[in-house]
């Protein structure tokens, strides 16, 4: 079964504004490579966010969660990275 492990990756968004006429403009969209400051993403009790091919979250027994996770970090071992789908 395939499991999507999410993380979280700091992404810096510029905006340039006008103060005076409230106009705020994003001008540029920085993301590093995902090996650059990313870390597991977890919910609000901890447990780390996996997901199925279909995106719903799924809670795997421990051994298979503890193992998804530990191949998730071997960043060494990540293929190149492919840009997501726009919705």
């Amino acid at each position: 079964m395939r499991r999507w492990v999410r993380y979280r990756l700091p992404v810096l968004v510029c905006v340039d504004s006008d103060d005076r006429q409230e106009r705020h403009t994003v001008t540029q969209v920085v993301i590093p490579p995902p090996q650059d400051g990313s870390t597991l993403d977890q919910d609000c009790a901890g447990a780390f966010v996996i997901y199925d091919d279909n995106m719903r979250r799924i809670n795997d027994n421990e051994v298979v969660m503890h193992r998804v996770v530990a191949a998730a970090e071997n960043k060494a071992e990540w293929p190149p990275a492919t840009r997501g789908r726009r919705r």
